[in-house]
């Protein structure tokens, strides 16, 4: 028999596995006392839970031992001390035979993967975080003194029991906001996990790695919890989520915003001070701004209050006003008297938080009392027309000056009577405004504003600029935003519309109105001295006549074309168009085309030529086109119109040659055409267009 020898079995066993198969010999008769029988037997001692009984089986005559499926737990016993009794005689009903034989095996249960990893601290959310603190007190890179315990059942010493552990993410919950951000993750890691033995266990610190000054909030950290990467069987990870929660501390006081430093000054006209109502600036013209603080902490550490204090340095006013203690509105409660004309009254106004010790900032405000309001000085028009010159880098236009009707007082240094003049609106990019010195009628000195472009203007492009001038007595001008032409008031004389006409300079060569050759026809129903086409061209310069000139010869295409006398004639109708007349009586053998050059030249000598091509047209070219409308309809524009849809309609060129009456009664006019192909400048058939 074997003795004191050690086997094992797996925790998650679910059969009747064979362990092992003892052998006991005995030399008596074999059938008689020699026939051995098997038996697991209780070792005698109390409370030993560990003997196997009811976790093995071994049958009574082959001496097989087998695992009892679904009998083991590692962790409540991981080795069984199994006594096997081998008899020579042995039936159920009676006593067993003499000379039995004991042996023990050892038998350990191997542990599983049967457990993941658990958590066992309280996981209570924001209401009851794991880690609670002032924002100075977390220390970087020293734990928390709260720990986080975990669980595994199965053996540590197999991957089945090791505990793994990452920050899967930090979401920070602030004034009842989520905010998941990258950065939060690289506020805490994880410590190296503790192991306790004795009970399964293991301890985890939460190391925080930043000072959280300023980063108050409830942080809350998603920890995964699994087993080594070679666990059998696998096992899904646990997650856990615990909040680290960082306390708001007062630790900054209100910052102002307005005013933003201590030189700020507000001048109050004596007149017009009211108690109650809003304060007006006089520099400024408009309301003085609430007073406004911020304060980063939470809670009543960052709600703001306001208060007035006395300034060492001044006058006792502070009776004189008040202030919204959550608004910061400044108004008057107790009108100033002609006798306060002059003073500087000093506030130190005062926030403060509301926190359990209260942080306080000051800021001094100058309110300068005055006795008269400033007249604004006055354009004696709203609008004003002026020329500037195209193409001058020294054109500039001077505008009217402004009237100033102050009488300059030593009480009030807001205004004097000097005028300044801004460009408040419209062509801004454009102009600049420069002043001169310069005298009224009086003697007394003044400033003539005048508008020089920055750049040399072209008329061509932009004939007309407005601009808006604005006068004042405030040598920054920062009173009034911008204005732009149309939105002025004419009432408003502070403001002058000034329109800047750009003048021509004859700067411009003249155009065809075509880049194409220009061509029309002629036939045998044309006399002399009857107009084939009419040719234009395009200067955008004023007053600036074109002249025209047949600049070359004409040459004929065909032989039959006669050229002993000039074919064409130039009649100028108007400053732009000149008409092509024809100088002979065409005869039916005529054909081809005439080619020749027209030359347009402006008053200052620009020019521009082009090429003329004039067609013999016969019957099988003209193509008549009858329309109801009478033969008045039919003007030279309209006649442009038409031949421009037809030109598209069919690809080739179309010439309208002349409009008739008709007398067929097929319509009421007939306009008799011919189109010319474009790439090869040739009359069209009439059947071609006609299909």
């Amino acid at each position: 028999m074997y003795n004191e020898t050690t086997y094992f079995v797996d925790e998650l066993e679910s059969t009747y596995k064979e362990i092992l198969t003892i052998e006991a010999t005995d030399e008596d008769h074999p059938v008689k006392y020699g026939n051995v029988s098997y038996l697991i037997v209780d070792d005698g001692h109390e409370g030993d839970d560990n003997n196997g009984m009811g976790k093995f089986r071994i049958s009574i005559q082959g001496g097989v031992l087998t695992a009892v499926p679904n009998a083991y737990n590692w962790n409540i016993t991981k080795e069984y001390r199994v006594q096997i009794k081998a008899v020579d005689y042995y039936r159920p009903t009676q006593s067993s035979g003499s000379n039995p034989t004991v042996m023990f095996l050892y038998i350990r249960v191997n542990d599983q993967n049967n457990n993941r990893p658990e958590f066992l601290t309280y996981q209570g959310g924001i209401d009851n975080p794991l880690v609670e603190l002032k924002e100075r007190d977390p220390v970087p890179n020293q734990p928390f003194d709260e720990t986080i315990i975990l669980r595994d059942w199965d053996n540590s010493e197999l991957d089945n029991g090791k505990v793994l552990v990452e920050i899967l993410k930090v979401v920070k919950e602030k004034d009842g906001e989520e905010i998941e951000d990258p950065e939060f993750m690289e506020l805490f890691e994880l410590g190296e996990l503790v192991e306790n033995k004795a009970e399964y266990q293991w301890e985890l610190p939460i190391i925080p790695l930043k000072n959280f000054t300023g980063l108050w909030g409830a942080y809350t950290i998603t920890i995964k919890a699994s087993n080594g990467p070679y666990s059998d069987p696998p096992l899904a990870p646990c997650e856990g989520k615990y909040v680290i929660k960082i306390l708001n501390e007062n630790l900054n006081a209100p910052e102002f915003a307005y005013p933003a430093d201590n030189t700020t000054s507000i001048y109050l006209s004596i007149d017009d001070s009211k108690e109650f109502e809003i304060l007006i600036d006089l520099k400024t013209n408009l309301s003085v701004p609430n007073v406004l603080a911020t304060d980063p902490d939470d809670g009543e550490n960052g709600v703001v209050l306001y208060d007035l204090e006395n300034h060492d340095e001044t006058i006792d006013c502070r009776d004189h006003f008040k202030i919204h203690p959550y608004t910061g509105r400044i108004k008057l409660k107790q009108r100033f008297t002609s006798d306060d004309a002059g003073n500087h009254c000093l506030l130190l106004v005062k926030a403060y938080d509301r926190g359990d010790e209260p942080k306080t900032s000051y800021r001094t405000m100058d309110f300068l009392l005055l006795t008269e309001s400033n007249t604004p000085p006055a354009f004696s028009v709203a609008t004003l027309n002026v020329p500037i010159s195209e193409n001058d880098t020294a054109a500039y236009a001077s505008i009217s000056h402004a009237t100033d009707f102050d009488i300059e007082t030593d009480e009030n240094p807001l205004y004097d009577d000097v005028i300044y003049y801004f460009i408040k609106g419209g062509a801004i990019d454009v102009f600049d405004l420069e002043e001169t010195e310069s005298e009224d009628e009086n003697g007394r000195p003044i400033r003539i504003p005048a508008l020089r472009p920055k750049e040399v203007l072209d008329r061509e492009e932009i004939d007309e600029y407005l601009v808006t001038i604005y006068a004042t007595n405030n040598i920054r001008g920062d009173e009034v935003d911008i204005v732009n032409p149309e939105d002025v008031d004419p009432n408003n004389k502070q403001f002058l519309v000034v329109t800047v006409e750009v003048t021509d300079v004859k700067d411009t060569f003249p155009a065809f109105a075509t880049e194409e050759i220009i061509t029309g026809g002629f036939s045998t129903i044309r006399k002399t001295d009857e107009i084939i086409t009419i040719v234009s061209v395009i200067d955008p310069d004023l007053d600036d006549p074109i002249s025209f000139e047949i600049t070359s010869g004409f040459t004929p295409s065909d032989s039959s074309l006669p050229t002993t006398l000039d074919p064409f004639a130039l009649f100028n109708t108007n400053n732009n168009t000149v008409e092509i007349m024809l100088k002979f009586d065409p005869q039916p053998n005529y054909k081809g085309h005439y080619r020749f050059q027209i030359t347009a030249t402006d008053t200052v000598g620009f020019s521009a030529s082009t090429m003329c091509q004039m067609y013999m047209v016969t019957n099988e070219n003209i193509l008549k086109i009858y329309f109801f409308n009478p033969r008045e309809f039919f003007t030279q524009e309209r006649q442009t119109t038409l031949a421009k849809i037809l030109s598209d309609s069919f690809s080739s060129r179309c010439k309208i040659d002349r409009v008739i009456v008709d007398t067929t009664g097929i319509g009421t006019t007939v306009v008799e055409t011919h189109f010319i192909d474009v790439s090869t400048n040739e009359p069209v058939a009439s059947s071609y267009i006609q299909e």
